[in-house]
């Protein structure tokens, strides 16, 4: 199907006789190379057939398989409102391989027993190739300013030569009234040509249905001392035909149609994953591309088919890669059963483990509790896995965690230190390494910890002499300098986000010292119309600075936009 669906998208505008031309694409070339090889396909059933060579039988057989399922694939997806040009190209095809692989079965049969019925038959058949081959040169396809047509002309001398070699002999009256039919085992509204020799004039065909005892009468005029009359049989029953004139009675014929072969339509391979529903649709269609009902059954159980179309959803347990058979049951007798078989490739539930941390240089001190933050990623939401904390290839500790998680971990001495997070997999998940993230260690400086906390003191002291003096108001340049800076946002994302960051601390009078997540949570409760455009920014920075993850570029574009509306927003409020 997907090799159609394809087909379907490459085709170009095709016209013949009666399809405007105002509607051709410029490119048909795809479409043009398709056909033209089933034409030299054509040409090979005929070589083969005119070098005595047996294989024709199955070339034959399955051109018509391969045009019996394009056809119907087209129709499937006409139902489902989508048209494709190869709708006007496919139908001489299509009959030309149908009347093609007929030919070859009673060739093979006239191989060995030469009568004068089945080289009637072979005449009729290829004078509907001849039929069909005019059709195909109508079409015309186009490739830019280049009229592609279709070249017949080996196909045409190949015929010729067939005919004569085969149609030496002929059919001539000699008196005796005679019947014969195109194909012996019909199916059911299949046509096919019931003909004969007689006298001039009127005669009558009967043909009855020996199941139900129901006969019916054709009339016919003879011409030139041949008869034909196209029909098809209703019933699948056993019939008899026969053919009356004046006082003559022909030779009786005896048919048994056939039941109307069926196609189950499906995908070729289906993958999945463990624990997690598969589904498998299709549709089901007969030889004549109409819609059959009936039940589907797979793996012991049965699947309801409606309007020709069935759907089966089921779970599997374990990873797989296996062929199965699909069966389908028609709902009415007239119908023959059909199967298809089905690869389904069931593997474990891939996962993406991301770690990171909050600090900008992944610097600490020796002792200084970090905490590292983790994603998990996956098809589905997971809970509760158990992964392995990975310290300078070591196995720190196990923990279990959900899609998101986070544990704080410390070292003992200084140095670069490396970290991971390993899940070992199971038979559900596929096992996942996370990035490994480098720590930088420092042993603690106690001379700059005493010059801090001179600085400190001195500080605190400042402020408190500072707080306790009447407020000196606030200077109007420096107030226009501070709105300034927030016009222009740097195209970087570290430095955008500290803009936003200062901007709202500024503004609600927060901590310097919140971190991004924390901050976002007190813009929750303060200002409730910026924080769905803060909790985007706030994950964006999370995932560019601490996961290290290259974003997509949509995602960096929104990300200074909505950083610009936040900031001219609230400098609209202020100006108001």
């Amino acid at each position: 199907m997907l090799c159609l669906l394809t087909l379907l998208m490459l085709l170009g505008s095709v016209f013949g006789k009666v399809i405007n031309t105002e509607n051709i694409v410029e490119d048909d070339s795809f479409t043009y190379k398709y056909f033209s090889n089933v034409i030299n396909k054509y040409e090979q059933v005929f070589n083969l057939i005119l070098n005595n060579d047996n294989s024709y039988i199955n070339i034959s057989k399955g051109l018509y398989y391969n045009l019996t399922a394009l056809k119907n694939e087209v129709l499937y997806y006409k139902m489902s409102n989508i048209t494709s040009p190869v709708t006007y190209i496919i139908p001489p095809f299509y009959d030309f391989s149908n009347d093609l692989y007929l030919l070859c079965e009673i060739n093979n049969k006239f191989k060995k027993e030469k009568t004068l019925e089945d080289l009637e038959r072979l005449k009729i058949l290829i004078n509907n190739l001849e039929n069909y081959i005019k059709e195909i040169e109508s079409i015309q396809l186009k490739k830019e300013n280049e009229t592609l047509k279709f070249d017949t002309e080996n196909l045409k001398y190949l015929i010729e030569i067939y005919k004569m070699k085969f149609f030496k002999k002929r059919l001539v009256y000699n008196g005796t009234l005679k019947i014969f039919i195109s194909k012996e085992d019909p199916i059911i509204y299949e046509k096919v040509k019931i003909f004969g020799l007689a006298d001039n004039g009127s005669i009558v065909i009967y043909i009855k249905n020996l199941r139900s005892n129901i006969s019916e009468k054709h009339t016919l005029e003879v011409k030139n001392n041949t008869f034909s009359l196209y029909y098809s049989f209703k019933d699948l029953s056993a019939y008899m035909i026969y053919a009356k004139q004046n006082n003559k009675t022909s030779n009786i014929l005896y048919i048994k149609t056939s039941r109307i072969p069926t196609f189950i339509y499906t995908e070729e391979k289906f993958k999945g994953y463990v624990n997690l529903p598969l589904n498998i649709s299709g549709y089901i269609l007969d030889y004549f591309g109409n819609k059959v009902d009936g039940k589907i059954y797979f793996l012991n159980e049965s699947y309801r088919v409606e309007n020709g179309l069935f759907s089966i959803s089921i779970v599997f347990n374990k990873t797989f890669n296996e062929t199965f058979l699909i069966k389908f049951s028609p709902s009415n007798h007239i119908y023959k059963n059909s199967t298809k078989y089905i690869k389904i490739d069931i593997k474990k539930i891939p996962l993406f483990i991301s770690i990171y941390t909050k600090t900008n240089t992944n610097k600490i001190r020796v002792h200084e509790p970090l905490t590292i933050y983790g994603n998990i990623t996956s098809i589905i939401n997971v809970s509760n896995i158990p992964v392995y904390i990975i310290v300078d290839n070591k196995t720190y500790k196990k923990i279990e965690v959900n899609s998101r998680f986070s544990f704080n971990i410390s070292f003992n001495s200084s140095g670069n230190h490396t970290l991971y997070v390993y899940f070992p997999g199971n038979n559900i998940y596929e096992r996942s390494k996370s990035n490994i993230i480098t720590i930088n260690v420092e042993e603690p400086n106690y001379l700059a910890f005493a010059i801090v906390s001179i600085i400190t003191i001195s500080l605190i002291g400042f402020y408190y002499l500072r707080y306790r003096k009447d407020k000196i108001p606030e200077n109007k340049e420096h107030v226009e300098e501070e709105k300034d800076k927030y016009n222009f946002i740097p195209r970087d994302v570290e430095k955008a986000y500290k803009l936003i960051f200062e901007f709202l601390t500024d503004k609600y009078n927060l901590p310097k010292t919140l971190t991004p997540r924390e901050l976002l949570q007190k813009i929750k409760h303060l200002d409730k119309n910026i924080y769905e455009k803060l909790d985007f920014i706030t994950r964006v920075y999370e995932h560019s600075i601490y996961g290290k993850q290259k974003l997509d570029n949509s995602i960096v574009e929104k990300y200074f936009k909505d950083i610009e509306n936040i900031l001219k927003s609230e400098n609209n409020e202020k100006n108001t």
